[in-house]
């Protein structure tokens, strides 16, 4: 620390303090936020990054929220502050340089802060700000910040991106599943597809792309197949994407569905996607697989056989007389199932 910069610690709690409520309040203005932003109850651990409401902090100000916001697009304006209202999130950039973690230790002590930021950009910037000055700390920080936020920063973009997919492609899983359905009612087997192009009309491998290096491309190349895209363009699915995805539908084979995606998007080349839709593609194929999949986990095949024999084999001897009774139900019913 130099010796020009001289520091003075505040307690956060001064703000519920009573002594110091009964006083005149500040006037709603830039200054007066930003010394609020810097030292309010609501921050944390992690310098300048924290979760607050405009409608909390306005409120323990005793400002107006018209005023809380005047005064919010001044330090705004100054790159003082940046905010995310609709996350709740507040990150002063330049609070780490005054408040340097003092050991790895502290730097581990972010963690639990850090997850209960919501996923937002503004996170995310906060991630690359604080990683980029950890980096000039030494090693034993760079450590420390990767064991503590790289593997939660990793882990929730990964679920963020995932998530978003599938939340913008509902109608495209929609379309997707009646094609699959159509495909059955036509005969059409995705695991029946060949390298006889006259198998498919209009689809020639030769001209469009290589059947070979889309199913299995060549060794050299670090990628693990390539999906066909709308023209003659391939999308090559890397190893890390594929472990990312599999870390994800955890509930299926994510190559094998894949490889299944490549034969799909081959039987049907006015079907395919552009590159800019590639992603939502696989993502909604794969979550759909998935649901499938715990539906069939939950709900056994068998089950509804039995129940639907069980079903009329009690309604015949609702109907049946007395005498009948004795001699139809017994022969008929599945052995070991009671009727339900």
């Amino acid at each position: 620390m130099g010796k020009n910069m001289r520091y003075r610690m505040l307690d956060v709690r001064i703000w519920c303090d009573e002594k110091f409520r009964s006083l005149t309040p500040l006037k709603p203005s830039g200054q007066a936020l930003f010394l609020y932003l810097l030292t309010n109850p609501h921050t944390t651990s992690i310098p300048g990054l924290y979760r607050a409401g405009a409608g909390a902090m306005a409120e323990e100000l005793a400002w107006s929220l018209v005023g809380f916001h005047r005064a919010l697009k001044e330090v705004t304006a100054q790159g003082l502050v940046k905010a995310d209202l609709k996350a709740r999130v507040i990150f002063i950039s330049n609070a780490i340089k005054y408040n340097k973690p003092q050991s790895p230790n502290v730097i581990r002590s972010w963690a639990f802060h850090w997850d209960e930021m919501p996923e937002c950009s503004l996170k995310t910037e906060a991630y690359h700000t604080l990683q980029a000055f950890i980096k000039g700390l030494g090693k034993a920080f760079v450590q420390a910040f990767d064991e503590t936020l790289n593997k939660h920063y990793v882990k929730a973009q990964v679920k963020s991106f995932a998530k978003t997919c599938l939340n913008q492609e509902q109608e495209q899983e929609q379309e997707q599943e009646q094609e699959q359905e159509q495909e059955q009612d036509d005969g059409l087997k995705k695991s029946e597809f060949t390298q006889d192009n006259t198998q498919y009309s209009g689809f020639n491998l030769l001209k469009d792309i290589n059947l070979e290096n889309a199913i299995s491309p060549p060794i050299n190349r670090e990628f693990l197949l390539a999906i066909p895209l709308n023209g003659s363009a391939l999308y090559h699915v890397t190893k890390q994407e594929y472990e990312a995805w599999q870390s994800i539908y955890t509930e299926i084979n994510v190559l094998q569905e894949l490889r299944q995606l490549v034969d799909w998007n081959l039987a049907n080349p006015t079907k395919r996607k552009r590159r800019a839709h590639i992603l939502s593609h696989i993502h909604t194929w794969l979550a759909k697989e998935q649901r499938q999949k715990m539906r069939n986990l939950s709900y056994p095949s068998s089950f509804p056989i039995t129940f639907e024999h069980n079903l009329q084999v009690a309604k015949k001897w609702l109907t049946s007389s007395s005498l009948d009774r004795d001699k139809c139900v017994e022969p008929q019913l599945l052995k070991g199932k009671k009727i339900l």
